[in-house]
């Protein structure tokens, strides 16, 4: 898999017009965070020149916005050099085409505050487009007050809006810090980016494939999990013991019917299993809080995990779900997965079929779901991309396992007469200090 979107800051043809289109209700702090980000990245953002019919406000320079009246901007519109005419509360707005194209040629991510009922026009117009939705978590009139007609309009409007139709869901309160919400759309806006690459929906795949696999899905019954399993198990007793204290909050995602929790000795932790398989959680047989959902969403706040494992990572190692689960983690804590290494993949899957595993259920059916794998050089340029510096990584081989000819196909006849092949990589990685790329 090439992972050269990941330093690549445009994801359209360079001559085509793109946008990053921030929406939300007023006074959620939309402005604030697209500054933010332009300081902060510079070389990353910049706010396409527009024009409005709006009066200037109180200490508003003239850089972003050329402010014109009701008629000058409807001329412009008229004569094709705007990409849009918008209203929003009761101001017109439109977007300065010649510009917009200048930054796409120049690589820089065009970033832009744009209402949630004009983003779905402005996607006809672009070759590409990321809408970001800004959500208040303690709700709209909790933060504003005294706005009458206006604050009616947007509680009305944003209660029945469905976040699902945006990219990326921001969800804020106003006592967060400004540059731990900036950074996290920073990766979440790279993650999306590649993303779009990407040649499967992870969640398409993996929802309904682990639903029909998990009355079967036992070591017993998938040797070649049980495999990995087996020799990832140092690992992972080692990172419990050296990253895990009395007292925190562990989060594991793609949990499945409990193996890890149920594997080894814990500390006395609040433990939180996430899947996006219902019926693998029902067949669990722990009793830690279980939570049904994908790991490109995670239904929690930023920063509370002081640990989050994910063991054979690769139904959902990628771009979305790594910059989620930066979200979450506390600044100082841990990423642990294990995940099979490309190079026995390589092996293993057909050309075009890179990214997809099969499993062959007792009745002889296949069933296909997601599986993303990296060389021990590709992975950690994929955790620097979602924000994480990596603590510790090795690759584990097949000597581990000592006598193959008791191990699944899958690794034995693979491996081949290879003593140290690579099969399964193990990470340990930290949120990164925020830096540019």
């Amino acid at each position: 898999m090439s992972l050269l979107p990941l330093s690549s800051p445009h994801f359209a043809d360079p001559s085509g017009l793109w946008l990053i289109a921030i929406g939300g209700p007023s006074r959620t702090g939309k402005t604030t965070l697209i500054n933010h980000l332009v300081s902060k990245y510079e070389s990353a953002y910049q706010r396409p020149r527009s024009f409005t019919s709006r009066e200037k406000r109180n200490g508003e320079g003239l850089g972003e916005y050329t402010f014109v009246s009701d008629q000058q901007i409807e001329h412009l519109y008229a004569k094709g050099e705007l990409l849009n005419l918008d209203v929003a509360y009761g101001n017109k707005y439109g977007i300065d085409i010649a510009h917009l194209r200048y930054l796409c040629t120049q690589g820089i991510r065009p970033i832009k505050e744009i209402h949630p009922q004009n983003q779905e026009v402005l996607k006809d117009k672009l070759d590409e487009m990321i809408s970001v939705l800004i959500v208040p978590r303690r709700g709209i009139a909790t933060q504003r007050k005294n706005e009458g007609t206006r604050l009616e309009a947007d509680v009305k409007y944003y209660q029945s809006l469905r976040v699902q139709g945006f990219d990326i869901v921001l969800h804020i309160d106003p006592d967060d810090a400004i540059d731990t919400a900036a950074d996290w759309l920073h990766f979440a806006i790279s993650a999306e980016i590649v993303a779009r690459r990407l040649p499967v929906s992870t969640a398409l795949l993996n929802r309904p494939g682990y639903e029909a696999l998990a009355s079967e899905f036992i070591d017993e019954r998938r040797p070649t999990t049980r495999d990995f399993h087996r020799i990832s198990q140092p690992f992972l007793r080692n990172a419990i013991e050296q990253c895990v204290r009395p007292g925190q909050q562990v989060l594991e995602i793609g949990a499945g019917r409990g193996w890890l929790r149920g594997a080894f000795t814990w500390p006395a932790v609040t433990y939180m299993a996430v899947d996006i398989s219902f019926h693998m959680l029902s067949l669990s047989n722990q009793r830690d809080l279980q939570i049904v959902a994908s790991a490109d969403h995670l239904p929690f706040r930023p920063m509370i995990f002081d640990s989050v494992f994910c063991v054979l990572m690769d139904p959902f190692c990628h771009p979305k779900p790594l910059c989620e689960i930066r979200r979450v983690l506390k600044r100082t804590g841990r990423l642990i997965f294990t995940a099979p290494c490309e190079e026995w993949a390589r092996r293993l899957r057909p050309e075009g079929r890179r990214h997809v595993t099969e499993f062959v259920k007792s009745d002889e059916s296949r069933v296909a779901v997601a599986s993303f794998t990296y060389s021990s050089a590709q992975l950690p340029e994929l955790l620097r991309a979602c924000g994480f510096e990596v603590l510790k990584m090795k690759q584990l081989s097949s000597r581990l396992l000592g006598d193959l000819s008791a191990c699944s196909p899958a690794i034995r006849d693979v491996t081949g007469a290879l003593e140290d092949a690579p099969i399964l990589n193990a990470v340990i990685a930290t949120p990164a200090v925020s830096e540019e790329f």
